[in-house]
């Protein structure tokens, strides 16, 4: 099996101590000011590529040119790479990922939905 360039390079230890040890040249660099916010601002840098350790990657295979191409025009649209809409999407189809428990924990009100129905129309005829 081929590693990636990322296994390559010394995987996730690697990435966090570059991380580590480009923050640390950030913070004693005498060039930048002295400014402790805008030291501080610098460990931005630093924490994104951080971040980046704990972040999962999905690849998708075997996806259809014209599901691509929808995607890429949806994308377009809305000003956003397709990773970023895609990403944005599948957070929202993510979210409904408990509702069958949700629903399950609710109460038994003991009523039938065709009651339910029937008070919702006979509520409406007034109006």
């Amino acid at each position: 099996m081929r590693l990636t360039l990322f296994e390559f390079a010394g995987g996730e230890p690697a990435l966090l101590a570059l991380a580590a040890a480009h923050h640390a040249l950030c913070l004693a660099d005498p060039e930048l000011p002295a400014d402790p916010a805008f030291r501080a601002a610098l460990g931005c840098v630093c924490c994104i590529l951080l971040a980046f350790c704990n972040m999962k990657t999905l690849y998708l295979r075997n996806v259809p040119d014209d599901v691509s191409e929808r995607l890429a025009s949806l994308a377009a649209r809305e000003g956003l790479s397709v990773s970023s809409f895609a990403l944005r999407e599948l957070s929202h189809a993510a979210r409904r990922a408990y509702n069958p428990a949700l629903l399950t924990d609710l109460p038994d009100l003991d009523m039938s939905a065709t009651d339910v129905v029937a008070d919702l129309e006979a509520s409406r005829l007034p109006r």
